[in-house]
């Protein structure tokens, strides 16, 4: 009988383990994700400013002002113009600084700022044109 409460007892323990485990592995993967989501998004930043104004590029143009995801070819699943989202998190773009920088913010699983996992400011075309900010934004506006 003791063996039997034993083994009880240490496969459900087994069990509770193997949930914790798989719980926190999905949600790393998610911002995992997010971040790979992201890289692709600077990406077609920085392709879309090398590309020239009548291929529809921001070439020539004074830094990322007025770039949106409909701009980069993102159609679908937009919550705006600013604002896009997938399955594994949610991206916004706003333009900052005199400069006209852009600035994508990262977040993951959903748009809410408690769940934001980093930002990138980009200001050019080259990789040291990117600064990488790892701290939750004071405020998330959806921009029209």
């Amino acid at each position: 009988m003791l063996f039997l409460v034993f083994g009880i007892v240490s496969v459900g323990a087994l069990v509770m383990i193997g949930a914790y485990a798989f719980q926190e592995h999905r949600v790393l993967q998610s911002r995992h994700m997010v971040v790979q989501e992201g890289l692709q998004i600077v990406a077609d930043l920085q392709t879309w400013k090398q590309k020239p104004a009548m291929l529809g590029g921001g070439s020539g143009r004074h830094g990322f002002f007025n770039v949106t995801f409909n701009t980069l070819g993102y159609p679908h699943t937009l919550l705006s113009n600013r604002v896009y989202k997938t399955e594994n998190g949610c991206y916004l773009l706003q333009t900052v600084g005199e400069a006209q920088d852009v600035e994508l913010i990262l977040s993951a699983p959903s748009c809410s700022r408690s769940d934001f996992v980093t930002r990138v400011v980009i200001a050019g075309t080259q990789p040291g044109d990117l600064t990488w900010l790892h701290t939750p934004p004071t405020s998330f506006k959806i921009l029209q």
